[in-house]
Parts: structure tokens; sequence; C-alpha cells
């Protein structure tokens, strides 16, 4: 029975070397009838993929050099929705934090909030300023960096909303914000993306969007199986919408 393989991780090796050793020469390459790639990789290394021969599903990554189907959320859906809810809540002042080329999810997001922002303006005649924090998301240090970049500014500066790329971010925020007796929802509003689990259990409870992870790990399973069966059809990009979870946090 043919059997397909998840990749969470792999790296390059000597390019002499068949890209089935060079990837996993554990597995039974014989037995493998297609690759599911979760997450973001060079192109380098999805060449090499492409080298085995079997079917590729990219998911939570988009890579338009190469010709294979692609499973994402809709990560610019996501960032209209956060801006759209805060302008809701009459913010005035948004502030993003995010790690910029980190990611294309990121990038994703910053758009859509760009996009929601300027519609906003336009249509209402009022003036939401936005400003982008851009953060080293894996210095340990960053949220220190940038409590000292907002105590040096004016109170009319100062965002009165604050977007987390995710909510690990947000999450991090939160809690320093409340280290320098920042409370939120009181003095701000906080809310981030992804809806993991310690969003629920934060105090307060985090206001983000919900992404739907099981579902995206379903259709990626079915967009394979459809390419092993129909490997000629055009290639396919399905984005899965999401949700606002209001919290108390905004």
């Amino acid at each position: 029975m043919a059997s397909c393989h998840c990749l969470p991780s792999l790296g390059l090796t000597d390019e002499n070397t068949p890209p089935e050793k060079a990837i996993a020469p554990h597995l039974d390459w014989a037995r493998c009838a297609g690759i599911i790639v979760m997450g973001a990789f060079p192109h380098a290394v999805l060449q090499r993929l492409a080298q085995t021969g079997r079917p590729i599903i990219l998911v939570d990554h988009q890579e338009p050099l190469l010709n294979c189907d692609t499973i994402s959320h809709d990560n610019q859906e996501a960032g209209i929705t956060v801006a759209r809810y805060l302008m809701s809540m009459e913010c005035r002042r948004i502030g993003l934090i995010t790690d910029d080329g980190r990611a294309a999810s990121f990038a994703q997001r910053k758009i859509g909030i760009e996009l929601a922002l300027n519609h906003f303006n336009i249509d209402s005649n009022r003036t939401t300023s936005f400003r982008e924090f851009n953060i080293s998301y894996e210095n340990g240090e960053w949220h220190n960096q940038l409590a000292t970049t907002i105590q040096n500014m004016s109170d009319h500066e100062r965002p009165d909303a604050w977007i987390g790329v995710n909510d690990d971010i947000a999450l991090q925020w939160m809690h320093k914000l409340q280290e320098m007796g920042i409370s939120t929802p009181k003095d701000c509003l906080v809310i981030g993306i992804d809806n993991v689990h310690s969003a629920v259990t934060s105090s307060p409870p985090l206001t983000t969007v919900n992404l739907c992870k099981e579902e995206l790990g379903h259709r990626a399973v079915e967009a394979l199986q459809r390419r092993i069966e129909r490997p000629g059809t055009p290639k396919e990009t399905v984005m899965l919408s999401t949700t606002l979870i209001p919290r108390e946090s905004a």
C-alpha cells in the first residue's frame, strides 16, 4: 500500500546525492506516493523535493516557481479581520508588532491590515493611524526594546490598540504592558492571530483570529489524494477562511 510522508524539516546535502537519500534516507521511498511539506522552506530545498518525482503539497507556504498545490490559511483575510474589528472599537492609533521578512504569512497579514485601514479611512472620512514595529522575533529582549521605544513616545503617538502578528507576540507584549502599568483592555487593546491554547488561559483572555489548523491537515491529504489520482490537472491554491474570536483583551 502506497503512503505519503509529511516533512516538517529537512536540509540540503551534496547535490550529487540522490534526493531521496538527501531528504529522508530512512524512508521506504518505493512506497511513498506523495509528500506534504509543512511551513516555509528555501526554494533550493523544495527543488530537491521535486526531483523525487513525487507530487508535493505545500501547507501554509506558497512557492510560485514550484508547480505544486498549496493549502493555506487566508492570512490576508486575517489581517483585514483584526484591523476592521479594532476600527469598529473606534481605535485611532493601531500598532502592528511583526518580524518583517520572517514569514510569508506575516507579510500577508500586514497587507490585509493596510488594505482594511486604507478602505476605512477613505469610506469614513476618518483617520486611523497605523505604525509597524519591527522586531527580531527570536531575540528574547524584543519586548524590552519595544517598551523603551513607546516610553519615549508622546501620549498622542502611542498606539491605543496593538496587533501581534501572531498570538505569541501578542501575549508576550500584553504581559510586558502589564509590567509597565498599562492595563489591557482599560488603557489599550491587544489582539493576535492564531488562536493558540494559551490565548484562552491568558489574563485577560486574548482576542484573536482562529486558523483552522486541523482542517488545513485534512485538506492537504485530500489535495494529495486528488493529485495522485489526477496528476495532469492544473495546480490549485486553496485558502481556508478565518474567524474572529472576541475575548476580553479587545
